[in-house]
C-alpha cells in the first residue's frame, strides 16, 4: 500500500499577530517576516548540524529570544536551546543560528522541532513546528505507484511551509514493462517517466540497465560471471514536475551489424541510443531487462523495474540493403 502521511501529532501553530493602532482604529497586522532555508535530507550517523535562519520584524523589540524544542513529538520536547535576549532591529535582518542534536538524537525514527520568537515576558511572537525523517531507504516496486503516489513526507522541510506539502511524492504513470519499438532495433528508455512533486526539483540520481547475455548476442559488451551479466549506465534528469530516464553516457555502435560497445572500436560511431544486433532480435524476445535506479529523490530509495523486449519486426540491416540504418554519427 502506498505510503501515506500521519500528522497526528504534528502541532501547527501559525505565526502570532501583534495589534497595532492605526488611525485611531486596532487592526491585526504580522510584524514578522522569515526566511527558513530548506533543512536536509540527513542520515544516521549524523553530526550536529548548524541551522542558520533570518527573520525582519516591522517593529523594535527589546529584549527578545529565539528558542528551539526538539524531541520525538510534539507533546515532549526534551531538548531546548535558547538565545540571548537582544534587540531586533526593523532595518536588518536579524540572523539566528541553532545546533540540531542530531549526534545524539538522531537515530532511525522522525523527531519533532519547534521554533518559536519570544518577548521579554516570554510570550511567544511566533512559533513554527514542524516533523523531520531521517533517510531510510528502501527497494520500490513501480507497479504498485503507477496511479498512486509514493509519499516520502518529512526528509526535507522548510518550518513556514510545513503545511502546504508533503517533501516529496512521486507515481511512476509513464512506466511500462516492455520495450517496443517499430523502426529501430533498440532499447529506448526516454519514453519511461515519474511524475514528481516536491519541496525542491529532483536531484539527479544514477542506475543501470542489466541484462544476462548467456549466448553471447552482445560479443562486445562487458561481461562478469557465467551468465555474462551486462551493466549499462543510466541517469536521470528532472525538468518541468517530470523526471526521465537517459543512457548516462555516449556509446558506439557497428553500423553495418548494429553490435554495441561501451568504449570506442574501429569501425564503431558514436550514439545515444543500445541498439539490438540485427537479426538477433527473436533471440531476446521476453529475456527480462531489469532497470535499477540507486538513491533516487531526497529519500534516496531504490528503484527496480523489469522489462521485455517485444519487437519482432526485422528492418534493420546496413544502409545499402535496409529501409533503416544506423548513420555514422551521433544520435540525440
Amino acid at each position: 500500500m502506498p505510503l501515506k502521511m500521519n500528522r497526528k501529532h504534528s502541532l501547527f501553530l501559525l505565526p502570532l499577530f501583534c495589534l497595532s493602532l492605526t488611525s485611531g482604529s486596532m487592526r491585526a497586522s504580522n510584524p514578522f517576516t522569515f526566511d527558513f532555508p530548506p533543512l536536509g535530507p540527513f542520515k544516521y550517523p549524523q553530526d550536529d548540524y548548524s541551522y542558520t535562519f533570518t527573520y525582519r520584524t516591522q517593529f523594535i523589540y527589546t529584549d527578545v529570544r529565539e528558542r528551539l524544542s526538539c524531541g520525538f513529538s510534539h507533546d515532549n520536547y526534551i531538548y531546548f536551546q535558547t538565545t540571548a535576549a537582544h534587540k531586533s532591529s526593523t532595518k536588518i535582518p536579524n540572523t539566528i543560528t541553532f545546533k540540531l542534536p542530531f549526534k545524539d538524537m538522531l537515530k532511525d525514527k522522525r523527531m519533532a522541532f519547534k521554533i518559536e520568537l519570544l518577548n521579554k515576558s516570554s510570550n511567544v511572537l511566533a512559533s513554527y513546528a514542524f516533523n523531520l525523517d531521517p533517510i531510510n531507504p528502501v527497494t520500490i516496486n513501480p507497479k504498485f505507484y503507477l496511479s498512486e503516489y509514493y509519499v516520502s513526507p518529512d526528509v526535507v522541510v522548510k518550518p513556514d511551509q510545513y503545511q502546504e506539502g508533503t517533501s516529496e511524492k512521486y507515481r511512476f504513470s509513464g512506466f511500462v514493462d516492455y520495450f517496443n519499438v517499430d523502426y529501430y532495433y533498440r532499447l529506448d528508455l526516454s519514453k519511461l517517466y515519474i511524475d514528481y512533486e516536491g519541496l525542491l526539483d529532483c536531484p539527479s540520481s544514477s542506475g543501470t540497465l542489466e541484462f544476462y547475455d548467456m549466448r553471447n548476442i552482445f560479443p562486445y559488451m562487458k561481461k562478469t560471471g557465467y551468465f555474462g551479466f551486462v551493466s549499462i549506465p543510466v541517469k536521470t534528469n528532472y525538468s518541468d514536475g517530470k523526471v526521465t530516464i537517459n543512457y548516462a553516457k555516449t556509446m558506439y555502435v557497428n553500423p553495418k551489424t548494429l553490435d554495441m560497445s561501451l568504449n570506442p572500436r574501429t569501425n564503431f560511431v558514436p550514439t545515444n541510443y543500445f541498439y539490438l544486433p540485427i537479426n538477433r532480435c527473436k533471440e531476446l524476445l521476453d529475456e527480462p531487462f531489469n532497470l535499477r535506479i540507486s538513491k533516487f529523490g531526497f529519500a534516496q530509495n531504490n528503484i527496480l523495474w523489469t522489462m521485455h523486449y517485444t519487437n519482432t519486426r526485422l528492418l534493420i540491416g546496413d544502409c545499402q540493403n535496409s529501409e533503416y540504418c544506423v548513420k555514422g554519427e551521433i544520435v540525440s
